[in-house]
């Protein structure tokens, strides 16, 4: 069994690193979708520092024009960049759309859905509803996953992006958007401080695009 399962992850990593490679410019492959209006950009810069940018569409078609709008230095995982599966304290790169938002403070204001985070709330890890923000009263089970409520300030204000959306139990789960906490690294997800990310939450839409990207080598 442990040995299907390094089989498994291996599968993962060979995946991961032929997926989450970005070689075009972002703002280019999005201009002629209409429906993207909202672009959060991740430029990793090494260690566990980034870079966020914000851009907001101000025209249609394939000659769009985008304006940066917000831009602030954030925390990834302490191990950088480069998800592969579960617990290896990376952020995952790639081009992810939202799922919800989420916090223990109130609603900002977000075009998104909201979760209001109460003492019910988890981010699951058992198979039963992997890589998904839970009520355990709906889903009741010993729940082994992140008991939100506990994450404050880091989970004042958040959102959820798409990354392993097929739930694949192993691959990784609750990998977040938040506010920023007393450490300057996460366990794998993308935090800035409070006030950009109340901002973030009022400005994106559900069409809205996360882009993480790998830009350390540029500072060679």
């Amino acid at each position: 069994m442990k040995h299907l399962l390094s089989l498994a992850l291996s599968a993962l990593a060979i995946a991961a690193s032929a997926q989450t490679t970005i070689d075009y410019d972002p703002l280019v492959k999005y201009n002629a979708i209409d429906s993207v209006r909202h672009i959060v950009s991740v430029r990793y810069t090494g260690g566990t520092d980034a870079q966020v940018s914000m851009y907001v569409k101000n025209s249609d078609g394939g000659n769009a024009s985008w304006d940066e709008v917000l831009s602030c230095t954030a925390f990834v995982g302490s191990n950088g960049v480069g998800k592969v599966k579960e617990g290896d304290r990376r952020t995952p790169l790639g081009d992810y759309g939202m799922i919800t938002a989420f916090g223990i403070k109130p609603n900002p204001g977000t075009k998104l859905p909201y979760v209001d985070v109460d003492d019910d709330t988890y981010c699951c890890a058992d198979r039963v509803a992997y890589n998904k923000i839970i009520n355990v009263k709906h889903v009741p089970h010993k729940c082994r996953g992140e008991h939100m409520i506990k994450y404050e300030p880091d989970y004042n204000y958040g959102f959820f992006f798409d990354y392993n959306k097929e739930r694949i139990v192993g691959k990784g789960s609750a990998l977040f958007f938040h506010c920023t906490g007393d450490k300057n690294s996460t366990a794998g997800c993308i935090a800035v401080p409070e006030e950009h990310m109340a901002t973030i939450l009022k400005t994106i839409d559900l069409n809205a695009r996360l882009i993480i990207t790998d830009n350390s080598q540029d500072n060679d």
